[in-house]
């Protein structure tokens, strides 16, 4: 999986996209990289996240650039926002990558009527506050 931030605080500085998100996801695709991963915000202990919107303003653009260029790519946006999940498979993602695990009811309700592939991770802070253990019906 080849990580692509589109922030500028994100853990991973060689992750941040500062020029051609384009041609940072070639190189990654020829190195040997199955699946391509779009954040639009930091999941950095503290850091204050932005709103739905500004992250969509992020992920979404490199979404449709991504996908106009490599067809054939797998296609992760990682987001906690199930508005910015929809939107972003409806541009072509193939997957959701929720760092929340399913922290609200919303994003539960997401998940289960949602046929689309999703990679449930958790957080140090998150896993104080609960287990993750949700099953598809």
């Amino acid at each position: 999986m080849g990580i692509l931030n589109a922030n500028t605080t994100s853990f991973f500085a060689l992750s941040r996209v500062d020029g051609d998100i384009v041609e940072k996801a070639g190189k990654m695709l020829r190195d040997g990289a199955e699946i391509i991963d779009v954040g639009g915000q930091s999941t950095v202990p503290g850091q204050v996240k932005v709103s739905a919107l500004e992250e969509a303003s992020r992920v979404l653009p490199a979404v449709e650039q991504l996908r106009e260029a490599y067809p054939h790519a797998i296609i992760s946006v990682d987001t906690f926002y199930s508005n910015v999940a929809d939107e972003a498979l409806s541009l072509g993602a193939d997957m959701i990558n929720d760092v929340s695990c399913l922290k609200t009811s919303l994003w539960q309700r997401w998940w289960q009527n949602t046929a689309r592939q999703s990679v449930l991770c958790t957080t140090a802070e998150a896993v104080k506050i609960r287990i993750c253990g949700l099953t598809r019906s």
